[in-house]
């Protein structure tokens, strides 16, 4: 968290020189002298204790109507404990209370309109603040870091929720939205840890990227039938053990749910887009017959053809899974930290396992990888706890990193027909006592052998004419044939 704020501020924080035209009664003032207006502004002198921000300023002899709160005004004053702010102030600027961690409670008018961007941003003991139903703006990050915030209620006449408006309210548990929203923005609610459930509105038309993220105690979630579009990350490291996706989304992004404990997965029978046929427990792309998300509790249909990216990423609790004949391709990271998974069947029609597919699978102590299978991506079985393997006799090449730290794994015969090893392929395989490298072998890549420090001895084919820079470094015991 310290790390985002600390990039939150040099992103979004300009270099400040401080001016203003007049400072009245302890009070820093910008005036402007044709409409006879006022805005508090930042001066020489940090603001502390309690302020009182008058509604007019009278300045060699002219009266001014104060009516904002400018930029940066009380940026960093840890002093200030309270403020009270008059009906005629209609806006309050970006980064106006910035980081003021001692400012406890703020009464907000009902003549404001617009809260700027990080205008209470990581104010960390208030508690509680009112927004009125006048405020028409609340700008991105604005209430972000508040840790004290344990309500909030939404302005009715407030159409949409800025990026990361309460990104990081850890404290927050209770958020009541009007009717008029029509969207939730990029973090807009990510990392407040101690919401639980969350009835989004009937008219919200877009979840966006990470809005509910790490909201590790969310263990309900009501998305209604107006939602179109979910975006990457919305709903991950949650506490959902169910999800119904209504009849009304057409996007769902990537790895929405990965973190999250499902076990029921329902999309309704009128989406058009998808389909959990079969009571599969699955997110299916209908016009593909692509499972898209899975969970523990999935079993996948016979119709289904592929199974996508990131599909089951991080599923704890899914122990086996059963893959149909007809499916020919697993995409990149589709089963990437399944750490229980121990029980994987491949179909005779399997041609393409994609990158980082099973990677720290720890479960997984053997597989049987078919003949049909004529790609095997980067890192796809790295990190598991194979001890032996067998290798598709169709692979022409063994992609870098594939069997990377599969520190189980004792034996492995590449099969006739494999040109290339590549680079770190069995990198840190330490247990690995026997291989098998055929004649067809032209090429090994850099560290392939890396720290196989078990390995007796191996015999170097006479078709290889590359062998890579430390390909079978701190293979301490090994001899060449």
């Amino acid at each position: 968290m310290k790390k985002l704020i600390i990039i939150l501020a040099l992103i979004l924080l300009p270099s400040f020189t401080w001016a203003f035209d007049v400072v009245i009664d302890g009070i820093y003032y910008n005036l402007v002298k044709e409409t006879k207006e006022a805005e508090v502004t930042h001066g020489n002198n940090k603001y502390t204790g309690s302020v009182v921000i008058p509604s007019k300023v009278t300045y060699d002899e002219k009266e001014y109507s104060v009516i904002s709160i400018g930029d940066s005004a009380f940026f960093f004053c840890h002093e200030l404990t309270s403020i009270t702010i008059p009906q005629s102030i209609i806006n309050i600027g970006n980064r106006a209370f910035y980081h003021c961690n001692g400012l406890e409670s703020v009464m907000i008018p009902n003549s404001i309109t617009k809260i700027g961007d990080t205008a209470f941003f990581s104010c960390a003991s208030l508690s509680s603040v009112n927004l009125p139903n006048s405020i028409l703006t609340i700008g991105k990050y604005a209430f972000a870091y508040c840790i004290s915030l344990s309500s909030i209620v939404i302005p009715s006449n407030l159409t949409s929720i800025s990026e990361g408006t309460y990104c990081g309210c850890s404290s927050l548990s209770s958020v009541v939205f009007p009717e008029g929203i029509n969207s939730i923005g990029a973090k807009a609610f990510s990392e407040c840890k101690s919401l639980t459930n969350i009835d989004i509105p009937e008219g919200v038309a877009t979840i966006d990227s990470d809005a509910f993220s790490v909201c590790i105690n969310l263990d309900s979630v009501a998305i209604p039938n107006s939602v179109k579009y979910i975006g990457d990350f919305a709903f991950i490291d949650t506490k959902l053990n169910s999800i119904y996706i209504p009849k009304g989304v057409e996007h769902i992004g990537e790895k929405v749910f990965i973190g999250s404990p499902l076990s029921s997965i329902i999309v309704d029978r009128n989406n058009k887009i998808f389909d959990s046929r079969d009571n599969c427990n699955a997110i299916i792309e209908t016009s593909t017959n692509k499972l898209i998300i899975g969970c523990k509790c999935t079993k996948i249909p016979q119709s289904i053809t592929s199974i996508g990216k990131n599909a089951f990423w991080h599923c704890s609790g899914l122990t086996s899974i059963d893959i149909p004949e007809g499916v020919d391709s697993i995409g990149d990271h589709a089963f990437y930290r399944c750490y229980d998974l121990s029980s994987i069947v491949f179909p005779s029609t399997l041609t393409s396992i994609g990158e980082s597919a099973f990677c720290n699978c720890h479960g997984l102590t053997s597989v049987i990888i078919p003949n049909s299978v004529i790609f095997i991506g980067e890192y796809a079985f790295a990190h598991c706890s194979f001890v032996s393997v067998e290798i598709s006799n169709s692979i022409t090449s063994i992609e870098p990193n594939t069997f990377a730290w599969c520190q189980s794994l004792t034996s492995v015969v590449i099969p006739s027909g494999v040109k290339t090893i590549g680079n770190y392929a069995f990198y840190n395989c330490y247990k690995l006592t026997s291989v098998e490298i055929p004649e067809s072998v032209t090429t090994i890549g850099e560290k392939a052998f890396f720290h196989c420090s078990r390995l007796p001895f191996i015999l170097i084919p006479k078709s290889v004419t590359t062998i890579g820079k430390d390909a079978f470094k701190e293979c301490y015991t090994l001899r060449f044939y």
